[in-house]
């Protein structure tokens, strides 16, 4: 039980680095609302695409460890195969948003690599896994709840 903790604990941890990268793309700001020259801040989606693919690669680790416990029975299968769902899901939307944001970076480097259209189906897309790996989530929350 206690290494399925602290599989939970590292998937918390990479879901708050994913949320701070979400954030600075898609979060509001008064620097992105007023462009002001001097004060507007560029996103970095070169260095989000890294750091999207480290989360990526530190999530496989962590389902592969959430799938050991489904071996142990009982509540703490229920618990490995909930934190199993809800890291894949995650991961499906970390490694969706990292597409995005290599796309991005090659765009932003002088590339006419991905039109307004691919973009914004990308987006459609990429807002269906956040909801998918909320409602896994949820059922992760109703798990340890139980």
């Amino acid at each position: 039980m206690a290494q399925m903790r602290e599989t939970a604990i590292q998937v918390n941890s990479l879901l708050t680095a994913y949320i701070a990268i979400h954030d600075d793309i898609y979060g509001a700001s008064i620097r992105k609302i007023i462009p002001i020259p001097g004060i507007f801040r560029k996103i970095n989606y070169c260095q989000h695409m890294v750091l999207l693919e480290q989360i990526s690669s530190q999530l496989q680790v962590c389902e592969a460890e959430a799938m050991k416990g489904f071996s142990e029975g009982g509540a703490q299968a229920r618990f490995a195969s909930a934190l199993a769902q809800y890291t894949r899901a995650l991961n499906a939307t970390v490694t969706h948003l990292q597409r995005m944001t290599d796309l991005l970076c090659r765009k932003a480097q002088g590339e006419h690599c991905y039109s307004r259209h691919a973009y914004n189906s990308d987006c459609d897309q990429y807002n269906q896994l956040v909801q998918q790996y909320i409602q896994m989530g949820d059922s992760l929350n109703e798990v340890v709840r139980s």
